[in-house]
Protein backbone atom coordinates (compact mmCIF):
# COMPACT_ATOMS: atom_id res chain seq x y z
CA UNK A 1 0.00 0.00 0.00
CA UNK A 2 2.93 2.51 0.87
CA UNK A 3 4.73 1.88 -2.82
CA UNK A 4 0.57 2.30 -4.42
CA UNK A 5 0.41 5.78 -2.25
CA UNK A 6 4.12 6.49 -3.52
CA UNK A 7 3.13 5.76 -6.92
CA UNK A 8 -0.32 7.57 -6.44
CA UNK A 9 1.43 10.72 -5.49
CA UNK A 10 3.90 10.84 -8.53
CA UNK A 11 1.37 9.83 -11.17
CA UNK A 12 -0.99 13.10 -9.43
CA UNK A 13 1.88 15.46 -9.60
CA UNK A 14 2.93 14.56 -13.17
CA UNK A 15 -1.03 14.48 -14.19
CA UNK A 16 -1.10 18.06 -12.48
CA UNK A 17 1.52 19.25 -14.11
CA UNK A 18 0.20 18.89 -17.35
CA UNK A 19 -2.80 19.60 -16.37
CA UNK A 20 -2.21 23.38 -15.53
CA UNK A 21 0.45 23.41 -18.42
CA UNK A 22 -2.52 22.91 -21.00
CA UNK A 23 -5.27 25.14 -19.26
CA UNK A 24 -2.42 27.95 -19.42
CA UNK A 25 -0.14 27.55 -22.03
CA UNK A 26 1.03 24.34 -23.97
CA UNK A 27 4.36 25.97 -24.80
CA UNK A 28 7.35 25.03 -23.03
CA UNK A 29 10.55 27.61 -22.72
CA UNK A 30 13.84 26.42 -24.24
CA UNK A 31 16.73 28.21 -24.30
CA UNK A 32 19.27 29.23 -27.83
CA UNK A 33 21.97 30.82 -26.05
CA UNK A 34 23.93 32.80 -28.66
CA UNK A 35 20.97 33.90 -30.67
CA UNK A 36 21.11 38.21 -30.83
CA UNK A 37 18.72 39.93 -28.67
CA UNK A 38 15.41 40.67 -30.40
CA UNK A 39 11.63 41.97 -30.07
CA UNK A 40 10.36 39.73 -32.79
CA UNK A 41 10.39 36.38 -32.77
CA UNK A 42 13.05 35.32 -35.70
CA UNK A 43 13.74 32.00 -35.85
CA UNK A 44 12.04 29.63 -38.91
CA UNK A 45 12.47 25.83 -37.94
CA UNK A 46 12.51 22.29 -39.80
CA UNK A 47 12.03 19.60 -37.78
CA UNK A 48 13.09 16.05 -38.67
CA UNK A 49 11.47 13.99 -35.74
CA UNK A 50 10.61 14.93 -32.16
CA UNK A 51 13.93 14.51 -31.19
CA UNK A 52 15.65 16.73 -34.12
CA UNK A 53 15.07 19.84 -35.22
CA UNK A 54 17.11 22.77 -37.47
CA UNK A 55 15.90 26.75 -37.34
CA UNK A 56 17.43 29.60 -39.41
CA UNK A 57 17.61 33.20 -38.13
CA UNK A 58 15.97 35.36 -40.28
CA UNK A 59 18.46 38.31 -40.06
CA UNK A 60 22.05 36.96 -39.76
CA UNK A 61 23.67 34.02 -41.34
CA UNK A 62 22.81 31.84 -37.83
CA UNK A 63 21.47 28.60 -37.48
CA UNK A 64 19.84 26.45 -34.79
CA UNK A 65 19.80 22.92 -34.16
CA UNK A 66 19.10 20.00 -31.52
CA UNK A 67 19.13 16.24 -31.46
CA UNK A 68 17.48 16.31 -28.37
CA UNK A 69 14.42 17.61 -28.46
CA UNK A 70 15.09 20.95 -27.29
CA UNK A 71 16.98 20.25 -24.48
CA UNK A 72 19.65 21.51 -25.88
CA UNK A 73 20.20 24.20 -28.75
CA UNK A 74 23.04 24.25 -30.84
CA UNK A 75 24.17 28.02 -32.01
CA UNK A 76 26.42 28.79 -34.80
CA UNK A 77 27.08 30.37 -37.96
CA UNK A 78 26.83 28.63 -42.30
CA UNK A 79 30.15 28.69 -43.04
CA UNK A 80 31.21 30.33 -46.02
CA UNK A 81 27.90 32.77 -45.94
CA UNK A 82 29.66 36.12 -44.22
CA UNK A 83 27.31 39.44 -45.05
CA UNK A 84 24.25 37.22 -45.89
CA UNK A 85 21.01 36.12 -44.37
CA UNK A 86 19.15 33.38 -44.38
CA UNK A 87 15.62 33.24 -46.09
CA UNK A 88 14.86 29.08 -45.58
CA UNK A 89 15.71 26.11 -43.99
CA UNK A 90 15.21 22.16 -45.27
CA UNK A 91 16.77 19.46 -43.49
CA UNK A 92 15.82 15.77 -43.66
CA UNK A 93 17.81 14.09 -41.14
CA UNK A 94 20.08 14.97 -37.76
CA UNK A 95 23.38 15.98 -40.41
CA UNK A 96 21.98 16.87 -43.67
CA UNK A 97 20.09 20.20 -44.07
CA UNK A 98 19.78 23.05 -46.38
CA UNK A 99 19.65 26.50 -46.10
CA UNK A 100 18.75 29.52 -48.48
CA UNK A 101 20.60 32.61 -48.14
CA UNK A 102 20.22 36.05 -49.52
CA UNK A 103 22.64 39.30 -50.37
CA UNK A 104 21.06 42.38 -48.93
CA UNK A 105 24.01 44.03 -50.17
CA UNK A 106 22.70 43.13 -53.91
CA UNK A 107 26.36 42.26 -54.77
CA UNK A 108 25.87 38.65 -55.28
CA UNK A 109 22.74 36.17 -55.24
CA UNK A 110 23.37 34.81 -51.96
CA UNK A 111 22.54 30.99 -53.08
CA UNK A 112 21.66 27.53 -51.71
CA UNK A 113 24.32 25.81 -48.80
CA UNK A 114 24.02 22.34 -47.65
CA UNK A 115 25.64 20.44 -45.12
CA UNK A 116 26.05 16.78 -44.37
CA UNK A 117 27.94 16.93 -41.30
CA UNK A 118 25.42 18.64 -38.72
CA UNK A 119 26.48 21.37 -39.59
CA UNK A 120 30.10 21.95 -39.12
CA UNK A 121 30.59 23.17 -42.61
CA UNK A 122 28.67 24.18 -45.58
CA UNK A 123 29.43 24.20 -49.49
CA UNK A 124 27.70 26.43 -51.46
CA UNK A 125 25.78 25.41 -54.96
CA UNK A 126 27.33 26.67 -58.04
CA UNK A 127 24.50 25.88 -60.38
CA UNK A 128 21.85 28.16 -58.80
CA UNK A 129 21.28 31.99 -58.59
CA UNK A 130 24.39 33.04 -59.82
CA UNK A 131 25.72 36.40 -60.51
CA UNK A 132 23.79 39.62 -58.58
CA UNK A 133 20.19 40.34 -59.12
CA UNK A 134 18.66 37.46 -57.65
CA UNK A 135 16.71 36.50 -54.26
CA UNK A 136 16.62 33.14 -52.81
CA UNK A 137 13.23 33.26 -50.69
CA UNK A 138 12.25 29.75 -49.64
CA UNK A 139 13.73 26.35 -49.55
CA UNK A 140 11.82 22.83 -49.52
CA UNK A 141 12.83 19.09 -49.78
CA UNK A 142 10.61 16.45 -50.31
CA UNK A 143 13.01 13.86 -49.46
CA UNK A 144 16.74 12.84 -49.60
CA UNK A 145 16.79 13.47 -53.53
CA UNK A 146 13.95 15.58 -54.50
CA UNK A 147 13.78 19.66 -54.14
CA UNK A 148 12.92 23.05 -55.25
CA UNK A 149 14.02 26.66 -54.02
CA UNK A 150 11.79 29.31 -54.68
CA UNK A 151 13.16 33.01 -55.48
CA UNK A 152 11.76 36.93 -56.37
CA UNK A 153 11.01 36.91 -60.35
CA UNK A 154 14.56 37.67 -62.07
CA UNK A 155 14.23 38.09 -66.42
CA UNK A 156 10.58 38.91 -66.03
CA UNK A 157 9.82 35.18 -64.20
CA UNK A 158 10.07 33.80 -61.05
CA UNK A 159 13.67 32.20 -60.42
CA UNK A 160 12.51 28.91 -59.38
CA UNK A 161 15.10 25.92 -59.26
CA UNK A 162 14.24 21.95 -58.31
CA UNK A 163 16.59 19.04 -58.09
CA UNK A 164 16.65 15.67 -57.94
CA UNK A 165 19.89 14.12 -56.42
CA UNK A 166 20.08 16.31 -53.67
CA UNK A 167 20.70 19.36 -54.34
CA UNK A 168 24.25 18.29 -56.48
CA UNK A 169 22.56 20.17 -59.73
CA UNK A 170 19.66 22.35 -59.73
CA UNK A 171 18.05 23.62 -62.93
CA UNK A 172 15.70 26.18 -63.27
CA UNK A 173 12.15 26.08 -64.25
CA UNK A 174 10.72 27.21 -67.28
CA UNK A 175 8.64 30.28 -67.44
CA UNK A 176 6.32 28.68 -69.56
CA UNK A 177 5.39 26.56 -66.11
CA UNK A 178 4.92 29.26 -64.20
CA UNK A 179 2.31 31.42 -64.11
CA UNK A 180 3.99 35.13 -64.80
CA UNK A 181 4.38 37.05 -61.56
CA UNK A 182 2.39 40.55 -61.19
CA UNK A 183 4.19 44.18 -61.94
CA UNK A 184 6.62 44.38 -58.36
CA UNK A 185 5.42 40.80 -57.10
CA UNK A 186 7.31 39.65 -54.59
CA UNK A 187 7.89 35.93 -52.84
CA UNK A 188 6.98 36.24 -48.62
CA UNK A 189 9.99 34.35 -47.34
CA UNK A 190 9.96 31.07 -45.57
CA UNK A 191 6.90 32.06 -42.77
CA UNK A 192 4.41 31.50 -45.61
CA UNK A 193 4.93 28.43 -47.11
CA UNK A 194 3.67 24.73 -46.67
CA UNK A 195 3.84 21.39 -48.14
CA UNK A 196 2.11 18.22 -47.74
CA UNK A 197 2.78 15.02 -49.94
CA UNK A 198 4.48 16.11 -53.38
CA UNK A 199 2.76 19.49 -53.18
CA UNK A 200 3.79 22.73 -51.90
CA UNK A 201 2.91 26.19 -51.86
CA UNK A 202 4.30 29.65 -51.63
CA UNK A 203 2.43 33.21 -50.42
CA UNK A 204 3.77 36.41 -52.55
CA UNK A 205 2.95 39.83 -50.80
CA UNK A 206 0.62 40.32 -53.75
CA UNK A 207 -1.36 37.99 -51.30
CA UNK A 208 -1.03 35.05 -54.36
CA UNK A 209 -0.46 31.62 -53.58
CA UNK A 210 1.49 29.64 -56.07
CA UNK A 211 1.39 25.82 -55.83
CA UNK A 212 3.27 22.89 -57.30
CA UNK A 213 1.90 18.98 -56.86
CA UNK A 214 5.12 17.28 -59.25
CA UNK A 215 8.24 18.79 -56.53
CA UNK A 216 7.86 21.75 -58.61
CA UNK A 217 8.18 21.47 -62.23
CA UNK A 218 5.28 23.34 -62.95
CA UNK A 219 3.08 25.66 -61.23
CA UNK A 220 -0.84 27.11 -60.71
CA UNK A 221 -1.52 30.32 -58.90
CA UNK A 222 -4.89 31.26 -57.24
CA UNK A 223 -5.61 34.79 -56.88
CA UNK A 224 -8.75 34.97 -53.96
CA UNK A 225 -8.28 33.34 -50.98
CA UNK A 226 -9.79 35.75 -48.25
CA UNK A 227 -10.22 38.78 -50.19
CA UNK A 228 -8.43 38.64 -53.21
CA UNK A 229 -5.32 40.25 -54.14
CA UNK A 230 -6.13 44.05 -52.77
CA UNK A 231 -6.41 42.50 -49.26
CA UNK A 232 -3.14 43.28 -46.23
CA UNK A 233 -2.65 39.79 -45.85
CA UNK A 234 -3.12 35.98 -44.78
CA UNK A 235 -1.80 33.21 -43.27
CA UNK A 236 -2.50 29.30 -44.28
CA UNK A 237 -1.80 25.91 -44.14
CA UNK A 238 -2.19 22.38 -45.59
CA UNK A 239 -3.35 19.06 -44.08
CA UNK A 240 -2.80 17.17 -47.59
CA UNK A 241 -2.69 17.82 -50.91
CA UNK A 242 -5.88 19.10 -51.06
CA UNK A 243 -7.57 20.67 -47.61
CA UNK A 244 -6.25 23.64 -46.43
CA UNK A 245 -7.46 26.65 -43.78
CA UNK A 246 -6.20 30.63 -44.54
CA UNK A 247 -7.00 33.70 -42.54
CA UNK A 248 -7.50 37.02 -43.05
CA UNK A 249 -5.42 39.15 -40.33
CA UNK A 250 -4.42 42.63 -39.49
CA UNK A 251 -7.10 41.91 -37.57
CA UNK A 252 -8.97 38.47 -37.86
CA UNK A 253 -11.79 38.70 -40.17
CA UNK A 254 -12.16 36.04 -42.52
CA UNK A 255 -11.64 32.05 -41.90
CA UNK A 256 -11.35 29.99 -45.48
CA UNK A 257 -11.45 26.94 -46.14
CA UNK A 258 -10.08 24.93 -49.21
CA UNK A 259 -11.19 21.50 -50.61
CA UNK A 260 -8.98 21.47 -54.22
CA UNK A 261 -5.41 22.19 -52.98
CA UNK A 262 -6.29 26.37 -52.91
CA UNK A 263 -7.62 27.14 -56.06
CA UNK A 264 -11.20 28.37 -54.66
CA UNK A 265 -11.70 28.99 -51.04
CA UNK A 266 -15.25 29.65 -49.17
CA UNK A 267 -15.56 31.07 -45.95
CA UNK A 268 -16.90 29.34 -42.46
CA UNK A 269 -18.16 31.42 -39.88
CA UNK A 270 -15.99 33.67 -38.11
CA UNK A 271 -14.78 31.77 -34.87
CA UNK A 272 -15.31 33.51 -31.70
CA UNK A 273 -12.08 31.67 -30.15
CA UNK A 274 -10.09 33.70 -32.44
CA UNK A 275 -11.48 37.18 -31.50
CA UNK A 276 -8.54 38.21 -28.97
CA UNK A 277 -5.49 37.62 -31.40
CA UNK A 278 -3.98 37.80 -34.72
CA UNK A 279 -3.67 34.71 -37.06
CA UNK A 280 -0.16 35.98 -38.26
CA UNK A 281 0.97 32.34 -38.57
CA UNK A 282 -0.78 29.27 -39.08
CA UNK A 283 0.16 25.40 -39.48
CA UNK A 284 -0.94 21.75 -39.49
CA UNK A 285 -0.55 19.75 -36.80
CA UNK A 286 0.62 16.30 -38.40
CA UNK A 287 -0.99 13.20 -38.15
CA UNK A 288 -4.26 14.82 -37.13
CA UNK A 289 -7.70 14.75 -38.85
CA UNK A 290 -8.06 18.59 -38.18
CA UNK A 291 -5.90 20.50 -35.57
CA UNK A 292 -4.51 23.44 -36.95
CA UNK A 293 -3.02 26.40 -34.68
CA UNK A 294 -2.84 29.41 -35.01
CA UNK A 295 0.21 31.87 -33.49
CA UNK A 296 1.29 35.74 -33.30
CA UNK A 297 4.28 37.24 -32.23
CA UNK A 298 3.96 41.03 -30.63
CA UNK A 299 1.83 43.81 -31.19
CA UNK A 300 3.06 45.17 -34.62
CA UNK A 301 0.92 48.52 -34.65
CA UNK A 302 -2.61 49.68 -34.43
CA UNK A 303 -4.58 47.14 -36.51
CA UNK A 304 -3.18 44.37 -35.20
CA UNK A 305 -4.43 42.21 -32.40
CA UNK A 306 -2.60 40.81 -29.53
CA UNK A 307 0.11 38.15 -29.22
CA UNK A 308 -0.80 34.47 -28.55
CA UNK A 309 -1.93 30.82 -29.59
CA UNK A 310 -5.35 29.09 -30.38
CA UNK A 311 -5.91 25.91 -31.85
CA UNK A 312 -8.89 24.14 -33.75
CA UNK A 313 -9.25 20.27 -33.95
CA UNK A 314 -12.15 20.35 -36.64
CA UNK A 315 -10.79 22.41 -39.17
CA UNK A 316 -11.55 25.58 -38.24
CA UNK A 317 -15.17 25.64 -37.18
CA UNK A 318 -14.52 26.32 -33.18
CA UNK A 319 -10.75 27.52 -31.67
CA UNK A 320 -9.45 28.16 -28.20
CA UNK A 321 -7.15 30.30 -27.32
CA UNK A 322 -4.58 28.91 -24.51
CA UNK A 323 -1.87 31.41 -24.71
CA UNK A 324 -1.04 34.73 -25.04
CA UNK A 325 3.09 34.78 -25.33
CA UNK A 326 4.52 36.06 -28.46
CA UNK A 327 5.05 33.31 -30.97
CA UNK A 328 7.01 33.07 -34.79
CA UNK A 329 5.62 30.50 -37.39
CA UNK A 330 5.07 27.14 -35.44
CA UNK A 331 6.02 23.79 -37.12
CA UNK A 332 4.95 20.30 -35.77
CA UNK A 333 6.65 17.26 -36.09
CA UNK A 334 3.74 15.41 -34.99
CA UNK A 335 0.68 16.25 -33.30
CA UNK A 336 1.94 17.05 -29.33
CA UNK A 337 5.44 18.05 -30.66
CA UNK A 338 6.38 21.61 -32.26
CA UNK A 339 8.60 24.58 -31.96
CA UNK A 340 8.50 28.26 -32.63
CA UNK A 341 10.53 31.41 -32.09
CA UNK A 342 9.97 33.67 -29.58
CA UNK A 343 11.94 36.66 -28.79
CA UNK A 344 15.94 36.72 -27.49
CA UNK A 345 17.16 33.51 -27.86
CA UNK A 346 13.89 31.83 -26.21
CA UNK A 347 12.48 28.98 -28.33
CA UNK A 348 8.91 27.37 -27.25
CA UNK A 349 8.09 23.93 -27.44
CA UNK A 350 4.60 22.36 -28.06
CA UNK A 351 4.19 19.70 -25.13
CA UNK A 352 0.67 18.97 -24.76
CA UNK A 353 -1.84 16.43 -25.84
CA UNK A 354 -4.76 18.91 -26.31
CA UNK A 355 -4.75 17.70 -30.26
CA UNK A 356 -4.82 14.53 -29.42
CA UNK A 357 -9.23 14.00 -30.08
CA UNK A 358 -8.25 14.54 -33.51
CA UNK A 359 -5.31 11.94 -34.04
CA UNK A 360 -6.61 9.03 -36.90
CA UNK A 361 -4.87 6.96 -39.42
CA UNK A 362 -2.52 9.39 -41.88
CA UNK A 363 -1.93 8.72 -45.64
CA UNK A 364 0.04 9.92 -48.02
CA UNK A 365 3.80 10.11 -48.05
CA UNK A 366 5.85 9.94 -44.97
CA UNK A 367 9.04 12.01 -44.84
CA UNK A 368 10.86 10.75 -41.74
CA UNK A 369 10.87 8.16 -38.70
CA UNK A 370 8.09 9.20 -36.35
CA UNK A 371 7.39 8.19 -32.78
CA UNK A 372 4.26 9.50 -31.35
CA UNK A 373 3.12 9.74 -27.70
CA UNK A 374 0.98 6.89 -26.43
CA UNK A 375 -3.02 7.63 -26.21
CA UNK A 376 -4.13 7.05 -23.47
CA UNK A 377 -1.38 8.08 -20.81
CA UNK A 378 -2.10 7.53 -18.19
CA UNK A 379 -3.72 4.04 -19.49
CA UNK A 380 -5.79 0.81 -17.89
CA UNK A 381 -5.05 -1.43 -19.10
CA UNK A 382 -4.39 -0.78 -23.46
CA UNK A 383 -3.21 2.11 -24.88
CA UNK A 384 -1.89 2.84 -28.41
CA UNK A 385 1.42 3.53 -30.06
CA UNK A 386 1.80 4.99 -33.48
CA UNK A 387 4.87 5.37 -35.43
CA UNK A 388 5.59 6.32 -39.00
CA UNK A 389 8.97 4.70 -41.35
CA UNK A 390 9.54 6.92 -44.87
CA UNK A 391 11.22 3.57 -46.22
CA UNK A 392 11.14 -0.08 -45.73
CA UNK A 393 12.96 -0.97 -42.85
CA UNK A 394 13.21 -3.86 -39.92
CA UNK A 395 11.40 -2.51 -37.31
CA UNK A 396 11.34 -3.14 -33.50
CA UNK A 397 9.47 -1.66 -31.02
CA UNK A 398 9.28 -3.21 -27.35
CA UNK A 399 8.53 -1.76 -23.86
CA UNK A 400 10.51 -1.86 -21.13
CA UNK A 401 10.26 -1.32 -17.15
CA UNK A 402 12.04 1.29 -14.83
CA UNK A 403 14.54 -1.18 -14.34
CA UNK A 404 15.20 -1.61 -18.55
CA UNK A 405 13.74 -5.19 -18.54
CA UNK A 406 11.84 -6.53 -21.23
CA UNK A 407 8.42 -6.38 -20.91
CA UNK A 408 6.76 -6.65 -24.08
CA UNK A 409 7.68 -6.80 -27.73
CA UNK A 410 4.80 -5.26 -29.93
CA UNK A 411 6.56 -5.02 -33.59
CA UNK A 412 9.67 -7.29 -34.66
CA UNK A 413 9.53 -7.80 -38.69
CA UNK A 414 10.11 -5.93 -41.85
CA UNK A 415 7.59 -3.09 -42.59
CA UNK A 416 7.28 -0.97 -45.96
CA UNK A 417 6.83 2.55 -45.55
CA UNK A 418 3.92 4.09 -43.65
CA UNK A 419 2.09 4.83 -40.67
CA UNK A 420 1.66 2.17 -37.81
CA UNK A 421 -0.67 1.84 -34.82
CA UNK A 422 -0.42 -0.80 -32.36
CA UNK A 423 -2.37 -1.44 -29.17
CA UNK A 424 -0.54 -2.57 -26.17
CA UNK A 425 -2.26 -4.79 -23.94
CA UNK A 426 -0.68 -4.08 -19.98
CA UNK A 427 -3.90 -6.45 -18.37
CA UNK A 428 -0.65 -8.31 -16.91
CA UNK A 429 1.47 -5.75 -15.70
CA UNK A 430 1.73 -3.83 -12.47
CA UNK A 431 0.79 -0.16 -12.02
CA UNK A 432 3.99 1.99 -12.62
CA UNK A 433 6.27 4.22 -15.64
CA UNK A 434 7.52 1.99 -18.26
CA UNK A 435 9.08 3.07 -21.53
CA UNK A 436 8.57 1.97 -25.25
CA UNK A 437 11.31 2.17 -27.95
CA UNK A 438 11.18 1.80 -31.30
CA UNK A 439 14.69 0.76 -33.12
CA UNK A 440 14.94 1.31 -37.21
CA UNK A 441 18.61 0.56 -37.94
CA UNK A 442 20.51 2.89 -36.27
CA UNK A 443 17.53 5.36 -35.25
CA UNK A 444 16.14 4.63 -31.74
CA UNK A 445 13.56 6.73 -29.98
CA UNK A 446 11.68 6.04 -26.30
CA UNK A 447 9.39 7.39 -24.81
CA UNK A 448 7.26 7.18 -21.30
CA UNK A 449 4.52 5.52 -20.54
CA UNK A 450 2.28 5.25 -17.17
CA UNK A 451 0.01 2.71 -16.28
CA UNK A 452 -2.68 2.80 -13.48
CA UNK A 453 -4.70 0.04 -12.53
Amino acid sequence: MKNFSMFFSLWLAVFLSYSVMAQQSPWETQRATGLPNSSQPQIIFSPVDDNVCWGKNSNNSQFVRTTDGGNNWTVSTVTGASGLECSGISAINANTAWIAMNDPSNVTSGGIFKTTNGGSNWVRDTTAFQGSGGHPNVIHFFDANNGLCVGNPRGGYWEIYTTADGGTNWARVSSVNIPAPLSGELGIEHSNVHSAGNSFWFQTYANRLYRTTDHGYTWTVADSVTGGPNQLGFGFAFKDDLNGLAADFFPISVISKTTDGGETWAPIPYPPGLSTISSLFIVYAKGTTGSYIITSQTNLGGNQMQPGTAYTTDDGVTWTQVSNLPCGPAVFSDWNTGWCGSVNDSVYKWVSDILVTSVNEVDGVVDNFILEQNYPNPFNPSTTIRYSVPTTEFVTLKVYDVLGNEVATLVNEEKPAGSYEVNFNAAKLSSGIYFYSLQVGSYTQTKKLILMK
